[in-house]
Parts: C-alpha cells; sequence; structure tokens
C-alpha cells in the first residue's frame, strides 16, 4: 500500500506540467460525457464509451472552473493508478504464494511503472480507468476459480462488462472471460459460475447499450441533431473485413499492422512480454491432467493469453487505414491488457527460456512490418509510450530502430535476473521522463487554443447558449476546436448551429469559419482563436463596438476589428504580433474624429532577418485607384522595434501596401523548421491627431 501510494503521488507530480486536455477528440469527449453524466447538457453525443467518464462525472458535480476540474482529473487518474499497483499485489501474491515478499515487490514495482499508465495520469484517456478494472476482473476471476462462492463470478461478470463500458476493448475481455469460464466450467465440472459470470455480463452490456447510453445521448444533443457516431455498426464492420480479406493487398496490410504491433510491444517491454506469454503457454500446456493448482493456472493463462489475443486482434482491424508512424505499431489498445502478462513475465523463474523467443520474434515481426510501412505521417507518441526511438532516431528506419532496441534486449537478457529487471525499471523510467517532457510542452500549446473560450467565462453567464458553425467540421484541424471550447464551456450551452438558426435562437456568441461574416452588419468580431481556430461573433445589437474605439491595436487574439483590418498577406494572429508575407496590405478604418483634425497612423514592428550584414529594405505605400502611390522606404539593419507614421487622409479606409522584396523564411536563413517567408511583425496600430 505505502509503495502504491508513493508510485501514484509521484506519477501526480511528474504531470503537474499538464495544464488541460492536449488531444482530441478523445479527451474532449470523455471529458463532455462527463459533464453530461454531471447534469449540465452538452450537444457533443459521441462513440465514446462513458465508463471513465462515470468516474469523473463527480468532479464536473462540484461547478469548479475548468482549470480546477483539470486538477481533479489528474487526481482521480492518480487514485486509478494506486487501484493498479494494489491489484497488481494482490494478483503477484495469488498467482506466486511462494515468492518472497522482495520478489513480488520487485514484479510489482516494475509493473506499476509501465510508462503508459504512468503517463497516462496526466491525460483525459480510457485507459487509465482501464487498466486497474481489467486486473480486478482478472483477480475476480481467480477468487472464483479458487472459491465455491458464486459472488465472485456474478461480480466477474459485472466487472467484465463494465470494462466495456470503460472503452470498447472491453469486447475481447468479455470473449475472453466467457472462454476462460467456459473452460473451468468444463475441467472442474462446475457450470454455475460459468453462467453466472455470463449473466453478469449480459446484463452489464444491455443496461449500457439499452438504458444508460440513450440517456446520456438525450443530454448531449441539444441542438437535437443526431450524435457524432465514429465506430461503424457491426454489419458494416463485417462488410469492411470481407472486403479487406478477398484481396492479397489486404491480407498483406494486415499482416503488416500485426507486424508493428508485435515489434513494439517487444522492443517496448524488452522483451517481458514474451517472457510473459511464454509462461502462460506454459501454465496452460501443464494443465491438461494436472493437480488442481496447475488447472487453475491453466485457467488464467487462457483469460489473459485470450485477452491478449483478442485485443492485438481489434487493434490491428481498427488501425487499417494507418497514416501516422504509431498507428502501424499502435500500443495504447493492447497496453490496456498488458499489465498482468508483465507481472508474469516478471515473476518467472526460467527468465532466459522465454527472452531468448524474443530476438527472433522481434526480427521477424519487423520484416512483416516493412512489407506495408512506407511513408508516414507525424508520430503522436502517447499511442506508444516506450517507443523512444521516436525522440532520437526516428528518420534512420525501421532497421535501425530495429538493431539498437534488440540491443538492450539482448543487454537484458546476459544479465542476472534481478538486475536485469532494475535495467527493465530504468529503461521504463527513461520513458517515462521523455513523454512528461513531450506532454508538458505541447499541453500548454493546446491550452492557447481555448483562449476564446476563457474570454466567453469573462463576458457571459453559465448558462448562456453559444453557436458553432456546422462548417467547423469539415476537416479534423478545425473540429478539435470544438472540444476544446466544449471543456471550458461545459456549463454553458455549446450548439452545432448555423448562422441562421444562431440569429434566430440563440441569446450568446457565435463560432465560425466563415469569413465573409466580417462584413456582415448584424454581427462583430470578438476574439480571433489562436492555432488557426474559428473567429467568435456576437449579435452587433447586445455587443455594440464603435469603429471610435479600436485605437489602439494591440496585436493579439482579442483585438474585435483586427480581422478586417488584415486584408492579403499576412499569417495567422499570435499572442503579440502577426507576421507578413513579402507584400502585405492593411485596411485601416480612419476615426470620424480625422475629419476635423489631422491625424496620423503609427505603426511599431520588427523586421525578420534584419542585420548589418543583412539589410533589409521595407516599402510602404498608399492604395488609391488600385495604383500604389509610395510614401517611404526604410532600410532596416536590426531586428529592434521600428515606428513608421504616415498621415491619414479624409477617407473613411486607408489602405496600406507593405512589400518586404528580400523576405526569408527562418528555414532558409538559419535552417530551423519554419517554412514561412517573413515579412514585418506588426505589433501595435496607433492614430496620432494634432489640431488643424
Amino acid at each position: 500500500m505505502l509503495v502504491a501510494l508513493l508510485i501514484g503521488l509521484l506519477a501526480f507530480f511528474v504531470n503537474i506540467g499538464s495544464v488541460g486536455p492536449m488531444i482530441q477528440a478523445d479527451e474532449g469527449s470523455y471529458l463532455a460525457n462527463a459533464a453530461a453524466i454531471a447534469g449540465y447538457r452538452n450537444d457533443m453525443a459521441s462513440s465514446y464509451h462513458a465508463g471513465y467518464s462515470l468516474i469523473l462525472a463527480p468532479l464536473f458535480k462540484l461547478g469548479l472552473e475548468p482549470s480546477q476540474i483539470w486538477v481533479g482529473v489528474k487526481v482521480v487518474n492518480t487514485a486509478l493508478l494506486i487501484l493498479t499497483v494494489l491489484m497488481l499485489g494482490l494478483l503477484a501474491k495469488a498467482l506466486y504464494p511462494e515468492a518472497s515478499f522482495g520478489d513480488r515487490l520487485l514484479g510489482v514495482v516494475l509493473t506499476s511503472l509501465y510508462p503508459m499508465w504512468v503517463v497516462m495520469v496526466g491525460y483525459a484517456f480510457a485507459q487509465i480507468a482501464f487498466v486497474p478494472f481489467y486486473l480486478i476482473v482478472v483477480y475476480f476471476f481467480y477468487r472464483g476459480v479458487v472459491s465455491s462462492a458464486y459472488l465472485w463470478w456474478l461480480l466477474l461478470g459485472f466487472a467484465a462488462a463494465y470494462v466495456y463500458w470503460i472503452h470498447p476493448m472491453g469486447m475481447p475481455v468479455i470473449l475472453a472471460v466467457f472462454l476462460a469460464s467456459l473452460y473451468w466450467a468444463r475441467v472442474s465440472g462446475r457450470y454455475g459460475g460459468a453462467f453466472l459470470s455470463i449473466f453478469g455480463i449480459v446484463v452489464g452490456v444491455i443496461v449500457y447499450k439499452a438504458l444508460f447510453l440513450p440517456w446520456l445521448y438525450d443530454k448531449m444533443t441539444i441542438s437535437e441533431l443526431p450524435p457524432h457516431l465514429h465506430y461503424p455498426d457491426a454489419s458494416l464492420v463485417l462488410s469492411r473485413l470481407l472486403h479487406r480479406f478477398s484481396s492479397v493487398d489486404g491480407a498483406l496490410r494486415h499482416a503488416s499492422i500485426l507486424g508493428g504491433h508485435v515489434f513494439y510491444l517487444i522492443l517496448g517491454t524488452l522483451g517481458l512480454v514474451v517472457v510473459g506469454i511464454w509462461s502462460l503457454i506454459s501454465w496452460f500446456i501443464s494443465g491438461f491432467g494436472s493437480p488442481q493448482l496447475q488447472k487453475v493456472k491453466a485457467a488464467i493463462a487462457l483469460l489473459l493469453l485470450g485477452g491478449l489475443l483478442g485485443a492485438l486482434a481489434l487493434s490491428v482491424l481498427a488501425m487499417f487505414g494507418a497514416e501516422r508512424l504509431d498507428h502501424w505499431i499502435y500500443g495504447r489498445y493492447v497496453e490496456g491488457v498488458l499489465a498482468p502478462i508483465l507481472l508474469v513475465g516478471a515473476m518467472t523463474r526460467s527468465w532466459r527460456q522465454g527472452i531468448l523467443w524474443a530476438v527472433p520474434i522481434a526480427f521477424a515481426s519487423a520484416a512483416l512490418l516493412s512489407i506495408g510501412l512506407g511513408s508516414y505521417k507525424h508520430t503522436a507518441p502517447f499511442n506508444v509510450s516506450t517507443f523512444w526511438q521516436e525522440f532520437f532516431i526516428r528518420e534512420c528506419g525501421l532497421w535501425v530502430w530495429l538493431l539498437v532496441g534488440i540491443s538492450i534486449v539482448v543487454l537484458v537478457q546476459l544479465l542476472p535476473k534481478k538486475i536485469a529487471l532494475l535495467g527493465v525499471i530504468a529503461f521504463f523510467v527513461f520513458n517515462i521522463t521523455l513523454h512528461i517532457q513531450y506532454h508538458a510542452q505541447n499541453s500548454k500549446g493546446a491550452a492557447r487554443r481555448a483562449l476564446a473560450a476563457e474570454q466567453i467565462r469573462q463576458l457571459y453567464k453559465p448558462g448562456t447558449c453559444i453557436g458553432f458553425d456546422l462548417d467547423g467540421f469539415s476537416s479534423y484541424e478545425k473540429s478539435v476546436f470544438w472540444f476544446d471550447y466544449g471543456f471550458k464551456l461545459y456549463d454553458y450551452h455549446l450548439m452545432r448551429l448555423d448562422y441562421d438558426r444562431w440569429l434566430a435562437s440563440c441569446d450568446g456568441p457565435f463560432f465560425s469559419y466563415d469569413r465573409s461574416l466580417l462584413d456582415d452588419a448584424r454581427v462583430v468580431p470578438i476574439v480571433s482563436s489562436p492555432h488557426g481556430g474559428p473567429t467568435l461573433f456576437a449579435k452587433a445589437a447586445s455587443f455594440p463596438i464603435k469603429q471610435s474605439d479600436i485605437y489602439p491595436i494591440n496585436v493579439n487574439y482579442f483585438q474585435p476589428h483586427l480581422l478586417k483590418i488584415l486584408s492579403n498577406g499576412w499569417y495567422e494572429v499570435e499572442a503579440t504580433h502577426v507576421w507578413s508575407t513579402k507584400e502585405a496590405i492593411l485596411k485601416l478604418p480612419v476615426p470620424a474624429r480625422c475629419q476635423k483634425v489631422s491625424c496620423e497612423f503609427r505603426l511599431f514592428f520588427n523586421v525578420y532577418g534584419a542585420s548589418k550584414q543583412r539589410p533589409v529594405t521595407v516599402h510602404f505605400g498608399r492604395l488609391v485607384d488600385r495604383l500604389v502611390q509610395p510614401i517611404q522606404s526604410l532600410n532596416v539593419v536590426s531586428s529592434e522595434l521600428l515606428q513608421f507614421n504616415f498621415p491619414a487622409q479624409s477617407r473613411s479606409t486607408e489602405v496600406l501596401v507593405i512589400s518586404v522584396p528580400d523576405a526569408i523564411s527562418p528555414q532558409a536563413l538559419s535552417g530551423g523548421k519554419d517554412a514561412r517567408v517573413l515579412g514585418i511583425a506588426l505589433r501595435t496600430i496607433e492614430v496620432n491627431e494634432s489640431s488643424l
């Protein structure tokens, strides 16, 4: 218990840098489910299962601020990790009663520090709940086969059903429980337990599918639009599978993805998964015609092997459309059932007999993976938490990953077992460190996506209707903002609405990617979302903003007229500035007061890449009747803040043309990753007036 608390607290504190949900739509959907269960109706019904959300729901019931809820999510996740460690301790004592306390403790600590569930403390992913509840399933099965009490079998059925409530990967667990229960009934001659476990499963799944899910969807479709379901129905899945396996290419692709999964699991556990599987196969084989204890172990082996093979098969089928590298070697789904197998591997006495198989299987799996793996997009590291190669030698390719990884496996194989297990622990801690650093950095970037939602919380009361234009779902990159806002505005009524319906029926603001609304007099822009997000609009009648109020403009996301001013040639607005391309246009409204007094505009900016060794010329001109009238040219020799003044003429709008012929990208100038050609960084626009 002390070790469980220590591991849990360490996991909580190393995940301090996780400041909010980062991976959409997964985290956003689980959090939206939790908010709906707590009584906050929303419009975010999805295929994501709600068992984990049920555990998080009390956090929303407290009515906390989103930032406080996120801390609570990590506290709940820490409790689930502590439960994982405790269940591993119970299983170690149950399966290895003859082992010393020190050996059991070493096996439990090693398994508890497997990176996936430690890293998941900082995310809102269902796997952090899946792992301990799967271990509960395994423990209940063990108690069922060693005890004459039928209560354990009934609890087993309910626990297996709840694992399905948590994630669809619960279906392979259910099938494994079904198979192992029937096996035990056959070898023991007692069928009552198997019947009760199946009864519990059926009741639990029916309650979820027929009662709980419709109730939840009713709370999560307030726009009366259908749920966004990304899991296809069973008939469509079967049709797709038949089509895939009817062709050689389809079958080979599945085989290649299977190879990728096995490749990842072997290298990512330093062969420990092979030791565990080898031991379980030995248990199962020795169970035939053996004493009762061996039959118990054989039944448990069947449960664990069935769960692993089922999860592996379902993950391979789900990743058929692999585009990213982590899709080919996907670990997160299979890792949900990995903990007891790693424990068995760590507790196995005949260490080398099992680990010897890791090397040839790794080479065979890499060969399979190489059949299909060609070009791929970026990697999402949290799906492959022990693939350390991503951070160091990703560009070297598959065979270098294999050779370096298998060298570490061989080194572990040559060490005495206890030292080898300590080496595995060190390897796991190393991977945890890589992912914690990655997550802390990227979660802060993701948090900035929700700045517009934070502005809403300052301007409008909870419960206000907020519209989100349906066009925002035209791509994944755009749709992530829907989930970001869903969490930040969990106590508002964020709804999928088109523009006309929003105007007619919604009393709050409106998110839209439609730039033509900038010219619609019925609305005014409030916030320009960072990272390519939608603009937040308000009804002009209820949110009047006078044109004379727009200056001075300090460039940031919260300048309501900035999007109208930035015409052609500008990149996305950033926190304190906006970059121009080689040529950019500003449409500057002239304040009405400048009709009575003389005014001049003042622009404050920096020039990218300017130095004494590389002077950069910036040309300013006024666009009149489609012709550019030169105003001034500046020869810039530093990146310091500059000021440019020019008089305002007696017209409603000044159109300023800014040209930087020598603009260059950071990539071309210094070898950076940014390929944008950058001219000036506009920071402030002011209007200075003086009496005529």
